[in-house]
């Protein structure tokens, strides 16, 4: 195996440890059913219940950001993230069974503090998730996760 191949691996295991970024709080898991019924009345997407998560933020210079909102308008105001979860408990597209993993897309918009919304699913995050900053690199290899 190639350095550079080793030290991507190495990057990723560090991005998703559980232990990485600072703590956040998500909804009550006690409250699942009610969060899933609020994420239905927003729209009609597809949900997934997420714990374990992760929330990435993508830390970009001025000129990156431009070109990202350009391509993507439709970006939340607050930032460039996307989540990960290694405990998914449940999906309404059965695609991720419980207990897989996710990687979402961008944030488009964040309601009630914890379901996050991309264009296309809408993600309920229960319990406790951390925030980690990320650089378009570390961006580009957790895009590279299959």
């Amino acid at each position: 195996m190639s350095n550079n191949l080793n030290q991507q691996l190495k990057t990723i295991a560090s991005l998703i440890d559980c232990k990485l970024g600072h703590p956040i709080t998500g909804g009550n898991e006690s409250q699942i059913e009610q969060l899933i019924a609020t994420a239905e009345k927003l729209n009609h997407k597809p949900i997934r219940v997420l714990k374990d998560w992760k929330r990435f933020e993508l830390c970009l210079n001025e000129e990156d950001e431009q070109l990202c909102r350009e391509q993507e308008p439709e970006l939340s105001k607050d930032g460039i993230y996307l989540v990960y979860s290694h405990n998914v408990i449940s999906d309404s597209t059965f695609m991720v069974p419980a207990g897989g993993w996710v990687r979402s897309t961008f944030l488009i918009a964040l309601h009630n503090q914890c379901i996050f919304e991309t264009p296309n699913t809408n993600y309920i995050l229960v319990g406790n998730g951390r925030e980690v900053k990320i650089s378009l690199e570390e961006y580009y290899l957790l895009m590279s996760l299959r």
